[in-house]
């Protein structure tokens, strides 16, 4: 009755259907019906933007799916279709910590394997968006004024952990980045270049040096052809502390590629 409430279309939809697999998950629950009703439950939740309720049942039902031996393939399917259809809405709207919520349930699904491909590329993008919106928080609060000094103070305290916040975004962002190049690698070797590229950027902007080097150092490996990579990865060394180390990247670049943009801004 929830399913057809739902397909109905009709004004109040979702929480009719509500109403039917809040019943459903009472009557039915040592039945193979309860996981249905269950998901039925988070998804109609999650339409009434009731998401702390809808998450929660979300991850009841993860409980139970990684418990079946039949069946498995065709619930986690369900999942993670209607998870996806929430982390879009959320996205969509511009709520990247909500669309974070939704993409959380996941991860146990999968115990000690990988993510799959899309799964973290969904990661790195939300991260990497948040992290964006908090680094514009700061610059804005970088050019307001405190009108005393104990505004000042809590203006202080205020960027410090807004910062904070953010470079532990990007890093979580550059991780992801990062693992979604490996698990691209062999399949598409452009979509492995393109999530290198941004889990180095990323790694930069988190300043985690040693990170962002090794990064950038196996992108201009795979990139050759492309010099800003090495002026990046001279940068990084510079913001490092290893000066002989950045230098010889930005010596490579003047010595071998004089007239390029990326020589000049080495020099």
């Amino acid at each position: 009755m929830g399913r057809v409430a739902l397909a109905a279309g009709e004004e109040n939809a979702a929480e009719t259907a509500h109403g039917f697999f809040v019943q459903a998950m009472r009557e039915f629950e040592a039945t193979p019906a309860y996981l249905d009703a269950v998901l039925g439950a988070a998804h109609s939740e999650a339409l009434m933007d009731k998401p702390h309720d809808a998450i929660d049942h979300f991850h009841l039902a993860v409980e139970h799916i990684v418990k079946l031996r039949r069946d498995r393939d065709h619930y986690e399917r369900k999942l993670t279709e209607m998870i996806s259809a929430h982390y879009d809405r959320r996205r969509d709207k511009g709520d990247y910590q909500g669309a974070l919520d939704y993409l959380n349930v996941m991860p146990s699904l999968y115990g000690n394997s990988e993510l799959p491909a899309p799964l973290l590329a969904q990661f790195a993008y939300t991260h990497e968006q948040l992290a964006v919106g908090l680094r514009d928080d700061v610059a804005a609060m970088d050019r307001r004024r405190a009108a005393d000094a104990e505004a000042a103070v809590e203006l202080r305290d205020t960027v410090r952990f807004t910062r904070r916040t953010a470079a532990e975004h990007f890093g979580k962002a550059a991780d992801y980045y990062y693992r979604h190049a490996m698990a691209s690698r062999v399949a598409d070797d452009t979509v492995f270049g393109s999530s290198l590229w941004k889990a180095a950027r990323s790694y930069d902007e988190a300043q985690m040096w040693d990170k962002a080097i090794d990064t950038y150092a196996e992108y201009a490996l795979a990139r050759p052809e492309d010099l800003l990579a090495v002026n990046h990865l001279g940068l990084a060394y510079m913001s490092n502390g290893s000066y002989a180390a950045a230098a010889d990247q930005f010596r490579r670049l003047i010595d071998d590629h004089p007239k390029s943009p990326e020589a000049f801004k080495s020099l």
